[in-house]
């Protein structure tokens, strides 16, 4: 039976990550993700019918997806919320909250809100939330669209409709995206959100906190934690460290080192249409290091407790969100130059 202290902790984590799971890798992460992205394509064509698609930088838009989480339902109207439910403000967001800056975020909304039948349902899986994000086991090789986890409204059919709306189509129902200037604010964000390991593969755990596969979407409910958002680690959850990047971190993203570092990423093989799955497959696979070291509790208060060896696991892991960062900004150049001549 879990202590007063240990079930508080427990429940503080859980509200934590409520509060804090949309903001993937943080504001700063994903502008570093953008600000990587306009650095490679500065001086292009592409680079500047980006600029003039948004009016603005990739590194200022890379918020806006995670801006649209400030969206909710009001007395049956959709309104924007500069200062969220759990009394929190986000400075990132500040120009798309001046003026009428609110009104594109509300569409969207509410264009992507009524996938289960009721507007703005308490479900992330039937809202805009539901793009940010794949559940899929990391005992997987490979991003499979009919696992448990994957879903036709996941993080990667997200991807691909918004370059489907970039190469001049229409994307595919339920997911609904306006014009190009929409689509390249979301795959400003969702391409970091890709990249992300804790957005793309998790472990499932039994009572006992054990490892153990899904096998259909009831499993996913008995034995998932969210991403990591029901894994208790370091007062926190393990999803919300694994969102968070250091100032230390953050400043080294800005440097020459990381732009050097990011025109050296590989070119992506194949069609443009198939990159998404791919990079999926590829931090499926970076998600096992994720989870490499840890050793998981007895599930307490809708929550298993995690702990790791310090500081090895904290070194391992800002290594790879470094290395996650860069790939995702050269990533979204690479798409950007391939769908935005």
């Amino acid at each position: 039976r879990a202590s007063a202290t240990l079930l508080a902790l427990l429940v503080g984590a859980l509200a934590l990550g409520a509060g804090t799971t949309a903001r993937a890798w943080g504001p700063g992460g994903h502008q570093s993700v953008g600000a990587i992205a306009d650095g490679l394509l500065a001086g292009t064509p592409t680079g500047a019918r980006v600029r003039q698609l948004l009016g603005g930088s990739l590194a200022a838009a890379s918020v806006w997806a995670d801006c649209a989480r400030s969206v909710r339902l009001d007395k049956g109207v959709a309104r924007y919320q500069v200062v969220d439910s759990q009394g929190h403000t986000h400075p990132e967001c500040a120009e798309f909250e001046k003026g009428n800056n609110t009104r594109p975020l509300i569409d969207f909304v509410t264009r992507n809100a009524t996938r289960c039948g009721v507007p703005f349902s308490g479900s992330a899986s039937c809202t805009h939330e539901a793009y940010h994000f794949a559940n899929l086991s990391i005992a997987r090789d490979a991003y499979d669209a009919a696992a448990p986890g994957a879903s036709t409204v996941d993080l990667v059919h997200a991807v691909q409709a918004a370059v489907t709306v970039l190469q001049g189509g229409q994307a595919s129902s339920p997911i609904n995206i306006r014009d190009k200037r929409e689509a390249l604010r979301l795959l400003a964000h969702w391409v970091g959100d890709l990249h992300q390991p804790l957005h793309v593969g998790v472990v499932y755990l039994d009572a006992a906190g054990q490892r153990v596969e899904p096998a259909s979407p009831a499993d996913l409910k008995v034995h998932g934690n969210g991403g990591g958002n029901g894994l208790l680690f370091e007062g926190g959850n393990l999803h919300h460290v694994w969102d968070s990047l250091t100032g230390a971190q953050l400043a080294k993203l800005k440097g020459p080192a990381a732009l050097a570092a990011a025109r050296a990423v590989p070119a992506s093989p194949g069609q443009v249409n198939a990159w998404p799955e791919a990079w999926a497959g590829d931090t499926l696979q970076r998600a096992r290091q994720a989870f490499d070291g840890l050793r998981f509790g007895p599930q307490q208060a809708k929550a298993w407790p995690a702990t790791a060896d310090e500081p090895a696991y904290r070194q391992a892991r800002e290594a790879l969100q470094r290395e996650q960062v860069i790939k995702a900004g050269a990533h979204l150049a690479e798409l950007l130059k391939a769908t935005v001549p």
